[in-house]
């Protein structure tokens, strides 16, 4: 068996059920979010066995949908806020000295200078933050069938151990390894399910790195470094050894040319348009109970009377009075008189 906890910190769970709706908190945490809160883990550190990370990573997606142990919550209402968007560009050195020689700058031109940056001119974009809290902060991911190696266990515990938040950046969460396990309140189903959540599948962590690019945009960075590095290197030598720098650069702008012919790829210059499309979807709802017998036991035979009608059925109405008459009849022959309960019913 395996078992992930999470211990939401703050006691909330800040994210999206509906995507860029954002109306609708998500409780309990989609296991597929969870999963790209650990590859996050994985692509942003550099410290620990980073082969064996991505290892139980693949190991990890490859596994069929966990249960859930989750408490019930509240939602706060979602209400939209005006947040100030990130630092606006400025415009260069001479636009700014002759929009100080001008006599009447209009404030246009004067917040494309420098002056949005200043709180009170900076713009502001509608946000919603849509909230869970739930009635207990922890929940858990377990996979019952689950048998991790040694290695694979101990991989895993330092992915956790690198997780900050699971979700928005305010859903600070302590995650573990739980190794007293826990019973699932929510479980898979292949029919009706009373929830649709996200859940990885084969090839999801693959799909993560292309989608993000960061493997390509480190390259680009490394390469393009490397390049501005010798140009400044270039202006400060002289002689041979300033013909040798340049025969450099020609050879490492090759190289960026064959790997990256169309310039810097997409991801290093805006990560925003190539945001991760959710995982696929799988139904949930709550495990089944096994009923248990209350009836006490009897030493009568269950077909106690058998009634064999020839002819047309009767219909409900019909055999109600029917059996009205055959129970009237068999409390007026009785020979115990009244007749006791386990003929009558009564008491």
């Amino acid at each position: 068996m395996l078992a992930l906890a999470l211990h939401y910190l703050n006691g909330w769970a800040v994210a999206a059920a509906d995507g860029a709706k954002k109306e609708t908190a998500e409780w309990p945490p989609h296991p597929d979010r969870v999963f790209m809160a650990l590859a996050a883990a994985y692509f942003e550190t550099d410290d620990g066995d980073k082969a064996a990370e991505r290892a139980v990573l693949e190991w990890l997606e490859c596994l069929p949908p966990p249960g859930l142990v989750a408490s019930e919550r509240e939602e706060r209402r979602v209400v939209t806020h005006f947040v100030p968007v990130n630092d606006p560009g400025m415009s260069g050195k001479k636009k700014i000295a002759e929009l100080a020689q001008a006599a009447n700058p209009s404030l246009g031109a004067l917040k494309d200078a420098g002056l949005s940056q200043l709180p009170e001119f900076r713009s502001r974009q509608p946000r919603s933050f849509p909230l869970a809290i739930p009635h207990h902060p922890i929940a858990h991911l377990v996979w019952p069938d689950a048998d991790p190696t040694t290695e694979q266990r101990a991989a895993l515990a330092d992915l956790c151990r690198k997780v900050t938040h699971v979700g928005h950046s305010a859903s600070l969460v302590w995650a573990w390894i739980d190794e007293a396990g826990q019973t699932p309140t929510w479980v898979p189903r292949e029919t009706f399910a009373g929830l649709r959540l996200r859940v990885p599948s084969q090839g999801r962590l693959a799909y993560l790195t292309a989608r993000c690019g960061r493997e390509q945009a480190i390259r680009w960075a490394d390469l393009y470094g490397g390049v501005e590095d010798l140009k400044r290197r270039i202006k400060a030598t002289t002689g041979p050894a300033k013909k040798a720098l340049k025969a450099e650069q020609a050879r490492q702008e090759d190289v960026m040319t064959q790997e990256f012919p169309e310039g810097a790829p997409v991801p290093a210059l805006d990560p925003k348009l190539f945001r991760p499309e959710p995982g696929r979807w799988q139904g949930y709802g709550k495990p089944d109970t096994a009923a248990t017998a209350t009836s006490p036991g009897t030493v009568f035979d269950p077909n106690l009377v058998v009634l064999r009608l020839s002819g047309h059925r009767l219909s409900l109405p019909t055999t109600l009075k029917l059996m009205t008459a055959l129970r009237n009849l068999v409390m007026r022959h009785c020979p115990v008189q009244p007749p006791p309960e386990w003929l009558s019913g009564h008491s």
